[in-house]
């Protein structure tokens, strides 16, 4: 009874309110916050349903994308795993590499420690400038005969081996990757053709040098006769004979030499 009052009162007091005044001022103050004359926001049920649908299927969508998400995080961390056990097997592999390139850095050190003894002890060796100089000629034959071409840029000794290096590397895991068979047939070749070259070489050699002594015997048989003049020198007396003192002698060596050879 209490409730039926309050409501009847409430109509009362609205309509009175609301009876002179225009709709759109009427729509205004239905708008107002109060809980005693503002009707309730949903008037369907269906409506308040479908809302709850949207909701519950929007819930559904992100479960399923969590589900999708943490999935992918545990192939992730999968792949982080196997990644990681990876390079630590190289980091490994690396660091055994590093310590056999330091012991042959050592060994290399040695080497030069030694050669630069041995050439500090030289006396007749040539001078560093002529050496150097050597050497530079040297490496540019070397670095021209590679493909780089002449050394426009100027490099070091040091750089041009270094490309030089560096094509030898790229030019043998190019010879890996060919067939074996290609790969022995052709070293044959290239060990046949320099064959051939070393022994036109050693030709051409035998050939210089028999023009050589061809043209001194012709200079001595053009050049002219020197006369001897004055009296023929004479010795004193004739010297002792040493023949038997030479062979007993001759015959102590080899028998030294033989024991050599035994």
């Amino acid at each position: 009874a209490e409730v039926d009052r309050r409501v009847a009162e409430a109509r009362a007091t609205l309509r009175a309110r609301l009876e002179d005044l225009p709709d759109e001022v009427v729509a205004a103050e239905l708008n107002v916050l109060d809980p005693d004359i503002v009707p309730m926001y949903f008037t369907d049920p269906e409506r308040i349903l479908s809302i709850f649908m949207d909701i519950e299927e929007n819930n559904l969508f992100l479960i399923q994308n969590c589900q999708e998400t943490e999935e992918s995080l545990e192939d992730m961390k999968t792949k982080f795993t196997e990644d990681k056990v990876h390079m630590d097997e190289e980091a490994g592999n690396l660091k055994v590499q590093i310590e056999q390139i330091r012991q042959k850095i050592a060994v290399e050190e040695a080497k030069k420690k030694a050669l630069l003894q041995r050439t500090a002890q030289s006396r007749d060796a040539r001078s560093q400038v002529e050496l150097n100089d050597a050497i530079q000629a040297k490496v540019n034959a070397i670095f021209k005969d590679s493909g780089f071409g002449d050394n426009d840029a100027n490099i070091s000794p040091l750089g041009m081996l270094t490309k030089v290096e560096a094509k030898l590397e790229e030019l043998r895991t190019m010879i890996q990757a060919l067939p074996h068979d290609f790969v022995s047939t052709a070293m044959k070749h290239r060990d046949k053709e320099r064959r051939q070259r070393a022994r036109q070489k050693l030709l051409d050699e035998q050939r210089l040098s028999r023009e050589e002594r061809s043209q001194k015997a012709l200079a001595r048989s053009q050049a002219p006769v020197r006369k001897k003049v004055g009296k023929t020198v004479m010795w004193r007396s004739r010297p002792m004979d040493r023949k038997k003192a030479e062979e007993v002698r001759t015959t102590d060596e080899g028998e030294d030499d033989a024991e050599f050879f035994t």
